[in-house]
């Protein structure tokens, strides 16, 4: 228990951006959670001014407000003695600024509580997710419905009782065209940057992809979307998307800006998602600050049906001392623990998704989303895959993960921790079998299940041949059989019988080429080369150059 006696460190929270929402919320919730205090405000105009704020106050009187240092740039807070005793920042700017911002924050060692979308563009989104890769330090999406106990409550249902997700659907409509369609409200209705387009998408439908992805750990995969637009602002009003996942679920959204406005404290938003498995269903309904309004309702195939009431989905009081997703990143900040539900890699999906539905609305077709290079994680090979105490070798370290081994399910959320070069033939290997991460999801346990292993077993082992730029190639010497692991899935080549493999041993690695949908592997000492595509696989003797093609000078 802690000593009373004992004053409790704050955490020294910078604020970078005083638009709308700084002045209404964070700088006020901040300034009164007794954990945390105000280090700096960055903001680059001398008077912001917002149509959703009538009441902007000047960067000369928040200095004198909130009794703290300002800066005209972030730049200049990073060289501050402000910066040197601050722990965290929330970044509350513009959408385009996001990435910038967040690169620089990590970089300069700080806890970065970034305000959503986390971007509004993928490369920038996979360049966040490989800076917080790289650090010890917490970096938070505010999508504040995932922070609510509710969320967590929906996911532990979601993963404990309804079996394989198979199908979800999600609406969402808010009253909000006094936003989408007034031009003066540049930042929410023109695109900027490398923004496709702007408006409901990046505006409303992040925080309903956020909580699915959450609570779902669903991955996607394509999109198709139709959106219809404002006639006064060319902002989006009316979004319905088809978000093909991995593994065969498929996940429809829809949301719209247009119910009707009646005031600030009696237009709520509509929230109706749906989460259909193998097993059952659940339902999470109801409406924004009216808890009861409706709540949790599950209903499995075996005729049992609970219910919890109570609904709670985005916190935007302006009252009190913050969200419980402020409330997590103050915590993080202090070094103790916390729930983030909402972390880059979920930003990322999240990106990744309003991205390509904006690219769908444009180009009437589906669009695909890009995969993240794939990662290799191992388990050792006595564990079973669905166990609750699966432990990640000392081989990939996880940072922030050493007090307790991760339960199976908290092992989907690891893909940022596992290595992404692992050593040819390394002979920790020769014991284990593998779990491979793409964003921030884990297959290999569950996709395993789906191959025809013919003849394998589990005490079989894959040793790593290649690590290529885009996947990795496992062998089995038992089995002669090859396993390619990509970020699309896993694939079990047929049995080869190559006169060369007697001479591969656990320390002979070959190297791998190719980005075509194909992985070559040229073993040195044998003067072989390996293709592989798909399940099928095939050797040649590199003096037969048609089997090299331009290979040979990339292996030299």
């Amino acid at each position: 228990m802690p000593d009373p006696s004992v004053a409790r460190r704050h955490a020294r929270i910078a604020v970078i951006g005083a638009g709308w929402w700084s002045q209404g919320w964070h700088l006020p919730h901040l300034s009164r959670n007794p954990l945390a205090e105000i280090s700096a405000i960055v903001e680059p105009c001398d008077a912001p001014r917002s149509t959703l704020n009538p009441d902007m106050k000047t960067l000369e009187e928040l200095k004198s407000i909130y009794a703290v240092p300002t800066f005209k740039t972030f730049d200049e807070f990073l060289l501050s003695p402000a910066a040197a005793s601050t722990d965290g920042v929330v970044v509350a700017t513009s959408h385009s600024s996001h990435a910038e911002i967040g690169l620089k924050s990590l970089a300069a060692g700080f806890h970065v509580f970034m305000e959503k979308p986390m971007t509004t563009d993928p490369a920038e989104a996979s360049s966040l997710a490989r800076a917080a890769a790289k650090q010890d330090k917490v970096f938070l999406v505010n999508n504040t419905a995932n922070f609510r106990d509710s969320a967590q409550k929906v996911r532990e249902v979601v993963a404990s009782k309804i079996g394989t997700v198979k199908f979800a659907q999600g609406f969402m409509a808010c009253p909000l065209l006094w936003l989408f369609e007034n031009p003066e409200n540049e930042g929410w209705v023109r695109p900027t940057g490398t923004m496709e387009g702007n408006g409901f998408g990046w505006g409303q439908m992040s925080h309903a992809l956020a909580w699915l992805y959450y609570v779902t750990e669903l991955e996607p995969a394509s999109v198709y979307c139709n959106m219809v637009k404002s006639e006064k602002t060319g902002a989006d009003i009316f979004d319905t998307a088809v978000i093909q996942c991995l593994g065969g679920a498929v996940l429809n959204v829809q949301g719209t800006a247009s119910l009707p406005f009646k005031s600030y404290a009696s237009s709520t938003k509509q929230i109706d998602m749906k989460i259909f498995g193998s097993e059952g269903v659940v339902t999470y309904s109801g409406e924004d600050m009216h808890p009861s309004s409706g709540g949790l309702k599950v209903q499995l195939h075996d005729g049992s049906e609970h219910h919890v009431p109570g609904f709670y989905f985005e916190n935007y009081d302006s009252e009190g001392d913050g969200p419980e997703s402020l409330h997590a990143f103050i915590h993080g900040c202090l070094g103790e623990q916390f729930t983030n539900a909402a972390d880059v890699l979920l930003g990322k999906k999240v990106v990744d998704t309003i991205h390509a539905m904006y690219r769908s609305a444009q180009s009437g077709h589906t669009e695909t989303i890009a995969a993240e290079k794939a990662m290799l994680c191992l388990v050792a090979s006595e564990v079973s895959a669905d166990s609750e105490d699966l432990q990640l070798l000392p081989l990939l370290p996880e940072k922030g993960m050493s007090a307790a081994p991760p339960r199976a399910r908290q092992l989907q959320r690891l893909g940022a921790g596992c290595s992404e070069a692992l050593a040819p033939g390394s002979e920790t290997l020769s014991k284990c079998r593998f779990l491979m991460a793409s964003g921030s999801s884990l297959r290999g346990s569950e996709m395993r299940s789906q191959l025809e292993w013919a003849g394998l077993e589990d005490s079989v082992s894959f040793f790593v041949v290649a690590a290529g730029k885009d996947e990795v190639a496992l062998y089995s010497l038992q089995s002669q059989r090859f396993l390619q692991i990509t970020s699309r899935g896993l694939q079990l080549s047929e049995k080869m019988n190559w006169e060369h493999v007697s001479h591969t041993n656990r320390t002979t690695a070959f190297k791998a080429f190719g980005d075509d949908g194909h992985m070559g592997l040229w073993h040195e000492e044998t003067g072989q080369f390996v293709r592989l595509r798909g399940t099928a696989a095939s050797a040649a003797s590199c003096e037969d150059t048609s089997a090299c093609s331009g290979l040979t000078s990339e292996a030299e």
